[in-house]
């Protein structure tokens, strides 16, 4: 009898524990392909607003913190072709990119739903808004 109290037990334990495991992911939810969908420039007076665009351009973003895009990521821009790569932070909602020569760093996003938007340095507001795939 106590054989299958503790074997019980043991049971109980090595479920609750895989369980635990299998839920503790690093997943979340910026964590995915991101395509870009608009792009707001602004002349400089605070009239610009978000225009739809075609691009092949996306954004992928792995549960170890990398960040890699088949464009530039420190320039607004529609190309695709070479990719680039970064680091990023869920916690300080930013974007670090070692090659980005004259753009100062961190770039700046904003995660809401599945809308991601891209604050890139720019003297008059330069956004590309990126929905997830």
């Amino acid at each position: 009898m106590k054989h299958t109290i503790y074997l019980a037990i043991l049971l109980f334990l090595f479920i609750s524990c895989s369980k635990k495991e299998n839920n503790n992911s690093n997943t979340t939810p910026l964590t995915g392909t991101w395509k870009l969908t608009e792009m707001l420039s602004d002349p400089g007076d605070g009239s610009g607003t978000y225009n739809p665009v075609q691009s092949e351009r996306i954004l992928i973003f792995n549960s170890n913190g990398s960040v890699s895009s088949n464009g530039s990521l420190c320039y607004m821009s529609l190309q695709t072709g070479s990719w680039e790569s970064g680091t990023y932070s869920l916690a300080d909602s930013t974007i670090n990119v070692e090659n980005c020569d004259d753009t100062p760093l961190p770039i700046r996003f904003i995660l809401s739903s599945n809308t991601l938007e891209l604050l890139l340095p720019c003297i008059e507001p330069c956004k590309m808004k990126f929905n997830k795939k």
